[in-house]
């Protein structure tokens, strides 16, 4: 079984290509986001075993579903990058004014992020599947055959 503790979601089925990091002239993001998340508690400095760069990190149960909650707040369409996904009747919802998805709060009931958010739920998700790269679990945009055509295998589950 691959290991899920970390789920690489692409933005398009190019694996090797890269994009402008948007409002960082000059910066370049990898072909996908990463999504994980972190056991509770967990203490890197005292990591017991700091050869594993996915220590700390808890196994995702649905790789798709974690990067089609990426797709869904809009953090796989960064400058724009993949808005040609997005079919002409597809109805994008407004920014949120406050938060990433409007009920993010701090400890005080603030916005995490103070002003209008392009991260909320309803932006398009185009099918995912999930495929293997270099033993992670990769998320990629396509139809089922999308991991035969790019010449890696699909998860097995």
């Amino acid at each position: 079984m691959e290991d899920t503790r970390d789920i690489r979601c692409y933005f398009r089925a190019e694996l090797d290509r890269t994009y402008p990091a948007p409002n960082a002239p000059g910066i370049t993001m990898p072909p996908f986001l990463l999504t994980g998340t972190m056991a509770s508690g967990f203490d890197g400095n005292h990591n017991p075993t700091p050869q594993d760069p996915r220590a700390g990190m808890l196994p995702i149960a649905d790789p798709a579903a974690a990067c089609t909650d990426l797709w869904d707040r809009n953090f796989m369409n960064p400058g724009g990058i993949t808005s040609d996904f997005i079919p002409a009747d597809f109805i994008t919802p407004p920014g949120t004014a406050g938060g990433w998805d409007g009920r993010s709060t701090d400890a005080q009931g603030k916005p995490l992020i103070s002003g209008p958010s392009e991260h909320h739920a309803g932006h398009y998700v185009p099918q995912l599947t999930e495929c293997v790269i270099e033993g992670t679990v990769s998320v990629i945009p396509g139809t089922a055959d999308i991991c035969s055509k790019l010449g890696i295998p699909s998860l097995v589950k």
